[in-house]
Parts: structure tokens; sequence; C-alpha cells
């Protein structure tokens, strides 16, 4: 990849590097300044230039983060020694190693911050083996997608943008890839929008409609989340032109009337051995088909219970196929069957509903007892198949219960986050759900959004002891809201 700078060039350039997690040396230069960023597998590793005031010592020094004198001290044992100088400052307790880990990202991102205002210039991208990594090599903290957000919010001309997103109509769907879709990156209120929107069925035209937000931000935050894989576009586009009513109607009928006869395999129109990314493009592909909400022809409004029957089968055929542990267990009992019909013997009968409940509530009670015991990781697989296969308030439980392992879990913030606006979403009066989304929010240094669910617990339960007292502690501009509801 190369060719000349200009606005909107790097974020796709980053998104090529980033999402197809390639290797090599990403250069960009403007005159006598040059600029190189190295990649491994998508992610930024190090960074050079022949600028003198961007070395790593100057731009500690301009920082606050290095005296200059200590920064001469060690420049003298570079040029004896041929070491690096963070090494070298390393070694002579000037900082420690945690702290040259946050300087070397500083100087990646202002090499990065420098090439994204430029309207002018050449860059080019040379794919390289990464070296082989050595004992002293140091992981950067610094997020590709996080900097490739920032080189989207610096582009100036929303046509630019627009030009970026090509057609709107095309249907939204988050990643396949759990790596992109759940990659630590500081999410705007508009970013935040865009994502509870994204469902496999929905077009951006159709978000960009319906937005609480200036178009203009909400095209950039869909460009932003578009270069850094968290969501994706989807093969075809909506409004695309339906087949005939009579065809729908043989369609739907023919899914229906053969419900009873197709494994979860067959109901995606998978094989056994499909991949989970092909699960989830199945997924879509059949939510596209028979989801109540699509939009069906007037003529085909009598076959509105067979088409939600056909959609939650397929519900059903994802929730499980997408987790492992669930997928195994179904594919055990496929094959038992399998091998019971080839013997000619009657299968295992099923378990009755009572016992199938009794059997879920034990299961719920362990997860809970794991989750107390810390064993978070064994919680969530448990929880996760009990979620896809039970209703009603045991359901409910196991959610709260799920989102409560993800929140403990490293790196698993963004779920728990996902499964209380889930449910919320399906039912907003849930007070419990929105008690645990707020303190998520507080705990993760968003006292705004945390404020914003508890005056919407208040507005439920205006006694609600929990929510007063949080609302409380974030103190701010909720003291007179407070002052009003306590002295009730």
């Amino acid at each position: 990849m190369r060719g000349l700078l200009s606005e909107g060039v790097l974020p796709g350039m980053l998104r090529d590097i980033y999402v197809g997690r390639r290797s090599g040396l990403l250069a960009f230069s403007r005159g006598d300044e040059r600029y190189a960023v190295r990649f491994a597998k998508g992610h930024i590793v190090h960074g050079e230039s022949s600028v003198p005031q961007a070395h790593l010592g100057e731009i500690m020094v301009g920082q606050g983060l290095l005296r200059r004198g200590d920064l001469d001290r060690a420049t003298e044992v570079v040029r004896r020694t041929r070491k690096r100088l963070g090494a070298v400052l390393v070694d002579l307790g000037i900082i420690d190693r945690g702290q040259l880990e946050d300087a070397l990202a500083l100087q990646v991102r202002d090499y990065l911050l420098r090439a994204f205002g430029w309207t002018e210039g050449v860059c080019a991208f040379e794919e390289q083996e990464p070296p082989p990594r050595q004992e002293h090599d140091l992981t950067l903290k610094l997020s590709t997608g996080q900097m490739i957000l920032e080189a989207v919010r610096q582009v100036r001309s929303p046509d630019v943008i627009r030009y970026g997103l090509g057609s709107i109509d095309r249907i939204l769907a988050l990643s396949s890839d759990p790596l992109l879709r759940f990659q630590r990156i500081t999410l705007s209120s508009a970013d935040g929008f865009v994502l509870s929107r994204v469902d496999g069925l929905t077009s951006a035209r159709q978000i960009f409609q319906i937005t609480p937000f200036p178009q203009e931000e909400v095209e950039r935050s869909l460009y932003g989340l578009l270069c850094t894989g968290v969501v994706e576009y989807l093969p075809g586009e909506a409004g695309e032109a339906a087949p005939p009513a009579d065809a729908r109607r043989a369609e739907i009928l023919d899914a229906y009337h053969s419900l009873s006869q197709k494994d979860y395999f067959q109901a995606l129109e998978i094989t056994h051995d499909a991949s989970q990314a092909a699960v989830m493009a199945a997924y879509y592909r059949q939510a596209r088909r028979f989801h109540p909400d699509v939009h069906h022809d007037p003529a085909l409004g009598d076959l509105r219970d067979q088409i939600e029957a056909v959609f939650q089968r397929v519900s059903e055929a994802y929730e499980t196929l997408r987790r492992p542990a669930l997928r195994q267990s179904y594919e055990l009992g496929l094959r038992r069957v399998t091998q019971a019909a080839a013997a000619g013997q009657a299968p295992e009968a099923p378990l009755d509903p009572a016992e199938q409940a009794r059997m879920a509530e034990a299961v719920v009670r362990t997860a809970e007892q794991r989750l107390g015991e810390g064993r978070h990781w064994e919680a969530i697989g448990l929880l996760e198949g009990i979620v896809a296969v039970t209703r009603g308030l045991l359901r409910q439980r196991a959610r709260l219960l799920l989102a409560d392992a993800y929140a403990k879990t490293p790196r698993s913030g963004k779920s728990a986050e996902q499964e209380l606006i889930a449910m919320l979403n399906e039912n907003p009066s849930d007070v419990a759900a929105r008690l645990r989304l707020a303190r998520l929010y507080r705990d993760g240094g968003l006292p705004t959004r945390a404020s914003e669910h508890l005056r919407q617990v208040l507005q439920v339960d205006p006694q609600n002891r929990g929510a007063l007292e949080m609302l409380s502690a974030l103190g701010g501009e909720e003291k007179g809201l407070l002052r009003k509801l306590l002295g009730r």
C-alpha cells in the first residue's frame, strides 16, 4: 500500500493493517520529516523518526517526564554503549520499566497524531515479518483501534467521511471476530448509540434516520467503528427487490412445516463443521428472511405466527451453536439420537418441563456458588447455557448473575454492559438491571451515564435506597434532586 497523503487516507490504511492483522512498517513523510510505525499482526509495537525533536528523550523532556540533565547523562551512556535510550534510562534508575512503556506509547501516539493532521506528503506500508521477540522487548501501551478513532476524528470534511462510508443502504452487523468486537477503545455517546442499533437487520441509512445526534456526528462515528472493525457491512442492501408474495408465502410455510424435522444446523442452513463466524453470518442471513420486525407484504399478515415460530427456532439455534460448551453438548445429543436410530432403538425420552425447570434451577444455584467463590469463568460457562434455553424469572435471574460474572472478569466489562442493555431493551422498568448498569458505569469512570440510569431507577422506584446512596456518592449536579427525594 502506498500513495499520496490527503484527508481520510490514513484511517483506511490503518484499518487494512489492523483488521487484516498485517505486520510491517507504515512510513509517512513530508519534506524532511519522516515517521515510521511498526506493526506486528495489526498491533503497534514501535516508532521511529528522522526529526530530532520527535526522539524519545526530547518528547519526555517536553512532557515534563524527564529532566534535561538526566537526558544528557543518559545520552552520553548511549554514545558509549550503543544501547537504546529507554534501556539506559531504566538501567540508571532514572525511570522504571512501567514509565518507559508509557513514554514509548506517548512517542508513537505523537508520531501518528502529527501525520493525521497532514494534507500532503506520501505514505507507504511495507509488509514484513515481525522480528523474533526479545526478552527485553516491551509491550506498547497503545491501542491501534483507539488511534484509528483519533484519526477519523481528525478528518474535517464531511464529504470525505461519506465517501468512506460508501453505500449507506447496506445492512450493519457487529463483527464476527471477538478480538475486534471487544477491543479496548473509548466510545463517544454517538458511538454507543450506533452500536446499540446494529443488529444485522438495520441499514446505516435507517440508523441515521432515527438518531438524536447531528447526522455528521453519527456518520463520523459509524465510519470510525467500521475502520476499527467493531462493525461491518453485510452483503446486499436494504430495500432490495423482495421475491413475489406467493414465493415468500411458500418459503415461510415450508420453513414452518419442516421445523420439527430440522436440527439446529439445518435451521441455520450450515454444515456441522461451520466456524463461529459462519454461524453468525448464517443467523444474520436467516434473520433477514424471518425476523418478525422485518417488513413483510400485507398479503402475508396471516402468517405472523408462523414467521415468529421460525425465527424463534433460528434464534435458539444461534444461541446454542455460537457458544462452544453448548454446541458441544448439543452435538453429543445429536450423535446419541443418530446412533440409537441406526441401531433400531428408540431415542431417550426427553425430560418433562417440570424436571427441566428443576435442573435449570440447580445449574443457576451452582453458578451463583461459583461466582461467590471467585470462579467467574466457570459461572459464565454455566450461565450462558441457561440464559439461552430458559424463560421467565429464572432467565432474568441468570442474566443478572451473568452480567455480574462478566463485570468481575478481566476485559469482559463490555459483555456485562451488553447483557444489561439487552435486558433493559426488553424491559425498561427492570430496576435490578438498571442498578447494575449504573454501578458498572460508575466503576468504569462514567459518572454521567451512571447518574442517568440512577434517575431512571428513581422514576420507577422513588425510594430505592441503593440508587439514592449511589447518586449521593456521585454528588455534583445530583445534590438538589437528592435533597428533594430524601426529604420525602
